[in-house]
């Protein structure tokens, strides 16, 4: 597997922020964000478009809860269609079949890693940016000719470390 040198230093420089914070804290708790929009189609209406968004709260290593919206919406703003939900014990985490994968900080660096770094950057777009705090939020990519938005990979809106 291939890493393109710059990217790599950038990564290996927020993977050690991420290891000083959870010294720092440790036993570290802390919640983050993902969300996933763009056009979704939905059925046959192409027109909607879909954004989700799934907070995964941890403490110790250990998932402790998952909340998740979904809010899709036709481009006139009418009929829009909503999903929420919780799961508020760590028994019922994992249990619905949308939102975001449960995955802790250290494998969403592994993803990026193995799934986006390793990408070419002659054939694609990668992106790659770091919280105030140093901590991974985008590692993603795309193909140079995709002609909508098609990004993969980590995307971590928030961070919030709870202790």
């Amino acid at each position: 597997m291939t890493i393109y040198t710059s990217l790599n230093d950038q990564f290996e420089q927020s993977k050690q922020a991420w290891e000083a914070l959870k010294r720092q804290h440790d036993p570290i708790s802390y919640s983050y964000t993902r969300p996933d929009y763009g056009p979704k189609p939905l059925g046959n209406i192409t027109e909607i478009r879909q954004y989700n968004w799934t907070m995964i709260n941890i403490t110790n290593e250990q998932f402790q809860r998952r909340q998740y919206l979904r809010y899709a919406r036709p481009r006139v703003f009418k009929n829009n269609r909503t999903e929420v939900w919780t799961e508020a014990t760590p028994e019922e985490v994992g249990t619905h079949e949308h939102g975001a994968p449960l995955k802790l900080m250290e494998e969403l660096y592994q993803e990026c890693l193995e799934k986006v770094l390793s990408q070419d950057p002659q054939k694609n777009t990668i992106w790659f940016d770091i919280h105030e705090n140093g901590v991974l939020r985008t590692c993603q990519y795309s193909e140079v000719t995709c002609p909508d938005y098609c990004r993969k990979g980590v995307l971590v809106e928030t961070l919030v470390i709870n202790n």
